[in-house]
């Protein structure tokens, strides 16, 4: 290895050199431990970027939806280059060693086990050895984990969404290829993975987990032996199993953390609400849904423990006098689960869950919400929330006509009375969406006729829903939204233009757009109306427009 640099000042007589401006070029060979270090070093940085590719392609881009396909021979030769990593972890990496060898080892199962990818033994092995290990615990703990840790890409994290796979019937031959023997010896070894994952520090692992727990409920009972959903239900238990709280420890500063006895879900019937522990509940109500209606050996014990959870949940969150649940996450883990059952026509767990908040307007809006954001996310559950939806804004007015408190408190009560008219749920709001591909709109506000005269009186004059409403039109036709929909809102701004002008985010723009629309439905006196009264009240960016 030789190198060629430029220096000023040096003895001609010791190097073989070439005059340059105002110094030499100078060739020299680096002692042989500096070349070991920079081959060492470039090898280690091939390594950094081969694992950087390989937790792209398996895990971030699936992320983003773009998702390539990935030849048998491809997955083959990644899976290959992931043993080599995990065999010697590059060192300059900012991750686990084990977050891409648990990526793709994941991928890889799923590739197999639901697509028919055909794989070297080998390889198999290692990625069902990989996947088990890491629910074992050997990938290194995560500094400063806690319950509400965010890391979707690590180790544990992939572990928990594919190890479910290895409870099915199918994953029987890797069992095989894993023990040398019968299979049961990787059997158990999968199962016992799984309730460490149960048990794991981060709320986020254990709702990967519940997740990858759908494809065991999707295959039918076995017909010999033990059946896979019984392993699968124990270790949902587990999931739930540490989710009450017992009495304060001085030294930690915390309540300490009570696990339930058998049988779990009359142990957690029992317990107090304030001794709820209403975070650890949401990876079992994800897991329970499904079980519930997919007509298993185990979907009555799933449907009536899932009626004991999301009743606690409703306990727990109401014991506090400030709202706990300010980002919706758990909301929406409820409302998905609602939804779920809804789909059968049992619609009363939601009328219970808004019963349960007819005077905690926050925890109100937060489900409301959520039922619209869980819509958006599947095809059965739009349909069946389109279904409700009219009942369900019945069904609050009609509480407040009867003398609850829905919509008390100048922020929590308009976020409330406004979530009846759904909007698009903003990227931002969730942390675990689950929408495959892009939202669903599922409102059809042109439908809701006689639900718009029953929500219209009530919300006249509230700058809220003046943009709720506008939001939720806003997917029609420009055409649509003036012929049917600019009475509407004009009904609202008319009734409080005080309260309205200067208070909306979105009603000068919406106004300016569909002008020449209104001209062309002969709507322009109404149109001006409206924004005459909002430039009397000093909305000075439709002055132009206004006569």
């Amino acid at each position: 290895m030789t190198v060629r640099a430029w220096a000023s000042g040096l003895d001609r007589d010791t190097y073989q050199a070439q005059e340059g401006d105002g110094g030499v070029y100078i060739e020299s060979t680096p002692p042989d431990d500096v070349v070991q270090a920079l081959q060492s070093g470039n090898e280690g940085l091939q390594r950094v970027q081969e694992a950087t590719r390989l937790i792209v392609r398996y895990y971030i881009d699936p992320k983003k939806g773009r998702i390539v396909a990935v030849g048998d021979d491809e997955l083959a030769a990644d899976l290959a280059t992931t043993r080599q990593l995990l065999a010697t972890p590059p060192g300059l990496s900012a991750g686990d060693p084990w977050d891409t060898p648990a990526a793709v080892a994941a991928f890889a199962l799923e590739a197999h086990l639901l697509r028919g990818a055909v794989l070297p033994d080998d390889l198999l092995t290692f990625a069902v050895d990989t996947v088990i290990r890491v629910g074992e615990g050997h990938s290194s703990p995560r500094p400063y984990e806690f319950e509400g840790t965010y890391f979707e890409q690590g180790a544990d994290r992939s572990a928990a969404r594919a190890l479910p796979l290895l409870l099915l019937p199918v994953a029987g031959p890797l069992c095989v290829l894993l023990d040398g023997a019968d299979g049961s010896r990787g059997h158990q070894r999968a199962a016992e993975a799984g309730v460490n994952l149960a048990h794991a520090v981060a709320d986020e692992v254990r709702l990967h987990f519940a997740r990858g727990l759908d494809r065991v409920w999707e295959v039918p009972c076995a017909a010999d032996g033990g059946c896979h959903h019984e392993i699968a239900m124990q270790l949902t238990l587990e999931i739930m199993r540490d989710c009450t709280f017992g009495d304060w420890e001085p030294e930690a500063g915390r309540r300490q953390v009570v696990f339930l006895d058998d049988p779990v879900g009359q142990s957690l019937a029992d317990a107090a609400d304030d001794a709820i522990y209403f975070s650890r509940l949401d990876a079992a109500i994800r897991a329970l849904a499904p079980a519930a209606m997919a007509n298993l050996c185990v979907s009555p014990q799933a449907r009536d423990l899932l009626t004991i959870l999301l009743a606690a949940q409703r306990r727990s969150l109401l014991a506090y006098e400030d709202d706990m649940d300010q980002r919706g996450t758990h909301a929406l883990v409820s409302a998905r689960a609602m939804l779920t059952l809804a789909a059968d026509g049992d619609d009363a767990p939601i009328y219970a869950h808004i019963d349960a908040y007819a005077d905690r307007s926050a925890l109100l809006s937060s489900f409301l919400r959520a039922l619209s954001a869980a819509a958006e996310e599947a095809p059965n559950r739009a349909g069946t929330a389109r279904r409700i939806w009219p009942s369900v804004v019945r069904h609050v007015l009609d509480l407040n006509e009867a003398g609850h408190t829905p919509f008390r408190g100048s922020h929590y009560g308009d976020m409330a009375l406004g979530a009846l008219m759904p909007n698009a749920a903003h990227e931002i709001t969730y942390f675990y969406r689950e929408v495959s591909d892009e939202p669903i709109v599922w409102w059809e506000p042109l439908a809701w006729q006689s639900t718009m005269a029953e929500w219209l009186p009530v919300a006249a004059g509230n700058a809220t829903c003046v943009d709720q409403l506008i939001g939720l039109i806003g997917a029609l036709p420009t055409d649509d939204q003036v012929r049917t929909c600019l009475p509407w809102v004009a009904s609202l701004v008319l009734a409080d233009v005080s309260q309205v002008a200067g208070r909306s985010f979105l009603l000068s723009t919406w106004l300016i757009e569909v002008r020449s629309v209104a001209v062309d439905a002969g709507l322009l006196g109404e149109w001006q109306r409206v924004v005459d009264a909002l430039v009397v009240a000093g909305v000075t960016r439709l002055a132009p427009y206004s006569e």
